[in-house]
């Protein structure tokens, strides 16, 4: 069985080293690509010293979600002529699978044996208590131990499904924009099968500061930053991780040890 695994990253000094290391696990670094939207910070040169394969993308300016959308949709298509399956997260989400289980391609297996094609993760998106609890420290073997409070993205927690995303597959997929939901031909959602074996932990929120960095490099990409703007993306995302921590619960103690 041959498996390959791909983002898209820009510039994510902190996530994209980590999203190797945790690729690695179930993958060789030839079976590791990595779409680069012109990184200018170092961040791809550890893995393609590692022998994992970079592309360097040139999207049109100020490319709109769907641009993304197609040019993933297109690299996992190319990806399935040459592998049986293949898993897609970007570089703020991190996939590991239930230890009882096995590895990627155990889950495979299982999902072939129940004639599954593509599922959803079971998705868990992290969030810094800002108030109690310090910065991350990024260096640390483990990182959910760091933290205490979760969304989990799936029944009876939550309604919907945003975070528990369908990117593991052994046929093309038709996701729409942001990858959270895959559509029929006309467009429409469709019901995607959760694996209850098979996590995703998304960091976006995972550090407040981080989260703060990374937002200012996406806004200096389109226009210059003023102090008034600054201030403002600052009650913006104090906004945010205060509504996300509202509806949060205890990260479960049967993923803690994995991240």
């Amino acid at each position: 069985m041959r498996i390959a695994t791909f983002t898209v990253t820009r510039d994510e000094k902190t996530f994209l080293p980590r999203w190797v290391k945790n690729s690695l696990k179930n993958f060789d670094p030839k079976d590791i690509y990595i779409l680069d939207h012109q990184s200018d910070d170092g961040s791809v040169d550890d893995a393609r010293s590692l022998g994992c394969n970079v592309e360097t993308i040139y999207p049109p300016e100020n490319p709109d979600a769907s641009w993304f959308r197609d040019k993933m949709r297109q690299t996992q298509s190319d990806l399935l002529q040459k592998y049986d399956w293949v898993l897609f997260s970007e570089s703020d989400e991190f996939v590991i699978p239930n230890p009882d289980i096995g590895n990627l391609r155990d889950v495979a297996q299982r999902m072939e044996s129940e004639g599954i094609d593509f599922a959803r993760c079971t998705g868990f998106d992290i969030v810094h208590d800002y108030t109690r609890e310090p910065a991350m420290d990024f260096s640390a073997d483990l990182w959910l131990p760091q933290r205490s409070r979760c969304i989990p993205w799936f029944s009876p927690y939550n309604n919907k499904m945003l975070y528990s995303k369908p990117i593991f597959s052994r046929v093309p997929l038709s996701w729409r924009n942001g990858f959270h939901d895959v559509g029929d031909a006309n467009g429409r959602p469709i019901d995607v099968t959760r694996l209850e074996y098979l996590y995703l932990i998304h960091c976006h929120c995972l550090d407040m500061g981080e989260t703060e960095r990374r937002h200012s490099l996406r806004l200096r990409s389109q226009k210059e930053l003023t102090h008034g703007a600054q201030l403002e993306m600052g009650n913006e995302l104090n906004a945010k991780f205060d509504n996300f921590l509202k509806i949060s619960h205890e990260i479960p103690e049967k993923i803690k040890g994995l991240f």
